[in-house]
């Protein structure tokens, strides 16, 4: 290329990345625009003359879908005409488009700069129900449960698919449930139940837990005695069962408990099941 000439040439190179740039060649447009903005000359500039090095990478990184590292060429450029320019890329009424955003930065694990953009995508529809959702994700990756079951519970209110509403409201159960808020979570899993939420074996052993967390043993036993009717997989019943030996134990019921434990007596509940035998 002509660049072999005077290969530290930010001119040279610009124009090069410029003309990628207007034939739409945006990985190379990329890598010119690069090197543009590593040679000395350009990074000992002021912030004014480098502006449009990091707009036009800017461009580039818009139209290759990364609207991250579009963001973060553009905020280096704070002057005009480009800051009008740049806003042109930025559709003032699309949801879609914010929300597109918002799950780029969501993906970088940049959480406070992908709610920012959710703002905005709800601020044009209060119910898009993607940016509900995914902020409800962002709240529970960032320990902030009640604004999450929030969320979720709007989610529950928006969708009329009676098997989505179920997931959703175990969403809301599994929330209550990592912070040990179990009659909480007790509460959501028995919605979860009446809506028909689909992985019944997960359900009923989760609700089990929690009333045993609640120290309602019975309820426990109960719960239990329903589940492993179930067609659940031999290592799967044998966690129903040993809980519920468990359950019975606290109940003082032993003989009921020892049959139980004994039914656990499979996979990783094996060791387990046979010192609890002994105990008893």
């Amino acid at each position: 290329g002509i660049e072999k000439v005077d290969p530290e040439n930010p001119e040279l190179l610009f124009k090069i990345a410029e003309i990628y740039r207007v034939e739409s060649e945006w990985e190379k447009a990329e890598e010119y625009y690069q090197r543009v903005l590593l040679t000395e000359r350009v990074k000992n500039m002021s912030q004014r003359k480098q502006a449009p090095y990091h707009y036009g990478l800017g461009v580039v990184y818009f139209h290759l879908g990364d609207s991250v590292k579009a963001k973060r060429a553009w905020d280096k450029v704070a002057f005009q005409p480009y800051t009008d320019w740049i806003k042109q890329h930025y559709p003032q009424d699309d949801p879609e488009y914010y929300y597109k955003v918002a799950i780029s930065y969501y993906l970088n694990d940049e959480y406070t700069t992908s709610l920012s953009f959710l703002d905005k995508v709800l601020t044009l529809d209060e119910d898009y129900f993607k940016a509900i959702m995914l902020q409800a994700r962002i709240f529970r990756r960032q320990g902030k449960i009640d604004e999450s079951i929030e969320n979720y519970e709007k989610a529950v209110e928006l969708v009329t698919d009676e098997e989505k509403k179920a997931t959703y409201l175990w969403s809301i159960a599994d929330a209550y449930y990592d912070v040990a808020r179990y009659e909480d979570a007790y509460r959501a899993m028995q919605k979860c139940k009446m809506e028909g939420f689909t992985f019944k074996g997960i359900l009923y052993y989760a609700m089990a837990r929690s009333t045993y967390f609640m120290k309602d043993y019975a309820k426990t036993s109960e719960i239990l005695t329903e589940s492993v009717r179930l067609s659940l997989n031999p290592k799967e019943k044998a966690k129903h069962y040993f809980l519920m030996g468990l359950a019975e134990k606290k109940q003082g019921n032993n003989d009921y408990a020892i049959k139980a434990v004994k039914l656990a007596r499979i996979g990783p509940y094996k060791l387990a099941a046979d010192a609890e035998i002994y105990e008893l």
